[in-house]
């Protein structure tokens, strides 16, 4: 799913959770770059699920050239990962491509984002593409606060 808007605009999104539809409500944002980006609005006593801080995006002809991704390659771009979160801290970069989160496989963005919404644990494993070599990262959200 690709959503052109302008910043500052609600979509409500639905997500199957343990088995159950739920909604919720983002907010488009702007970036420094023109980027965007999700803010989920939900219940600051819930924890937002994994890989929080993590903006992914589908893998476009100049993301493939940027970062030198071979065309068979799929997986989930990296754009940019706050340098406080559990997912810096265990090693995910800018132009990280993530292939795999918890051993199931990851072709794009959306996939990334319903996978990351629907961990069931702190400690997520992520197989990742980097400049040619396959690396496995395991990161902690139990450390997030």
């Amino acid at each position: 799913m690709c959503i052109r808007d302008s910043p500052n605009t609600e979509h409500d999104f639905s997500i199957l959770r343990d088995g159950t539809i739920q909604t919720i409500e983002v907010e488009l944002e702007e970036l420094n770059d023109g980027k965007m980006k999700f803010t989920r609005h939900s219940d600051p006593d819930k924890s937002e699920g994994g890989l929080d801080g993590v903006i992914v995006s589908d893998i476009d002809s100049r993301y493939r050239s940027q970062y030198e991704l071979p065309r068979r390659i799929k997986g989930a771009l990296v754009v940019d990962v706050d340098p406080n979160s559990p997912s810096w801290k265990s090693g995910l970069r800018p132009g990280d491509l993530i292939r795999e989160i918890n051993r199931s496989a990851v072709e794009s963005a959306d996939e990334a984002i319903a996978l990351s919404e629907t961990l069931n644990s702190d400690l997520v494993l992520l197989r990742i593409w980097r400049s040619g070599a396959t690396i496995f990262l395991a990161v902690d959200e139990s450390n997030a606060g």
